[in-house]
């Protein structure tokens, strides 16, 4: 019998955890998060006594355990929930330390923050001066500045690889004067329609749909009155995070499929209309984290692509099978292209 691959190891489950097992697991078949995360790459920018270090560091070993391991082996997280509980005081997301079943969304959000807030450090800037003919010109240059604003004092290499730009016009109905505005993320949320069994790239738009403001305040006509929130894509980032709104602020999960995703998905559809990034609109998922059970008692697992041996594998905790395929259906929760 053939050796078992390597890079397709399980996390032991150390008390209700499998939340954060499968995210591990689907973040890091992100190749150059992996590369990222080996020794002599993130360990050369790590800030110096900063409140995430550690756990950092426990993350990165862990990752590196992983790319090396077969699914006949486990990591047991000992060291990095040690460094986890010390993190999360006073974030906001403490609650995650305590030992009972959690989102993986949260999980995914406070782990993503964390790595690039002990990897950031000031960088300079530079924005090509230009005659601004266009309109498209004179946005483009308004996207620059604000991700410069964003991250000049806080650039992490995860930026260029996680970040994307929303295009928001705000439109009044009096005057019809557009304001545009833009705003970075680092994943982006999708909603379910009425369709029994919306595709994503539905699910996205609902997501994005026209909103109306009340008591606006145009600068044009200086009058208060109604306006149209339009949100669109200006760019997306190397690896996409896309998150389906599946548990609602009543307290309910909501059970349906989505259609079943091919390798790759084109998202042009997405992109504003005057955006110039929108070439680059095909996406190859990557890997999946599932939700399986009711919000109250339910279970995580992860399917991911091993790029080594083509195919899909299924990581629920310390076990690891191999998948003829993967499967999209009520289950489907976080996925990442």
């Amino acid at each position: 019998m053939a050796n078992a691959p390597e890079g397709t190891g399980g996390i032991v489950n150390v008390g209700f955890t499998c939340y954060a097992n499968s995210t591990i697991q689907a973040l890091r078949h992100y190749k150059n998060v992996e590369n990222l995360l080996q020794e002599d790459t993130y360990t050369t920018i790590l800030k110096k006594d900063f409140k995430y270090n550690e756990l950092t560091k426990q993350f990165a070993n862990m990752i590196q355990t992983l790319s090396k391991i077969s699914k006949n082996s486990s990591v047991r997280p000992g060291g990095f929930w040690s460094e986890f509980d010390k993190a999360s005081h006073d974030t906001g997301f403490e609650h995650l330390a305590s030992r009972q079943p959690h989102d993986a969304h949260e999980f995914l959000m406070f782990i993503l923050d964390a790595l690039h807030e002990s990897l950031c450090r000031k960088v300079t800037m530079n924005i090509t001066q230009m005659e601004l003919r266009t309109e498209k010109q004179k946005l483009q240059q308004k996207s620059l500045e604000v991700w410069k604003n964003q991250f000049e004092k806080m650039y992490s290499p995860l930026v260029n690889i996680l970040f994307g730009i929303y295009h928001i016009q705000v439109i009044c109905t009096k005057c019809n004067n557009v304001s545009n505005n833009f705003d970075t993320f680092n994943m982006l949320k999708a909603s379910f329609t009425d369709d029994e069994k919306p595709n994503l790239l539905e699910c996205l738009l609902n997501e994005m749909s026209d909103e109306t403001i009340e008591g606006y305040q145009c600068d044009n006509c200086k009058e208060k009155t109604v306006a149209k929130k339009k949100q669109r894509i200006w760019k997306l980032p190397t690896n996409l995070i896309i998150v389906l709104k599946r548990f609602t602020y009543d307290g309910r999960k909501i059970t349906k499929s989505i259609q079943p995703i091919l390798e790759s998905v084109d998202l042009k559809q997405i992109y504003s209309d005057i955006s110039p990034n929108n070439k680059n609109s095909e996406f190859r998922l990557i890997s999946i984290v599932d939700h399986h059970g009711s919000i109250n008692g339910g279970h995580y697992t992860a399917q991911a692509f091993n790029k080594s041996e083509k195919k899909w594998f299924l990581y629920d905790d310390q076990n690891v099978h191999i998948l003829d395929n993967h499967h999209i259906g009520q289950s489907t929760y976080i996925l990442f292209f």
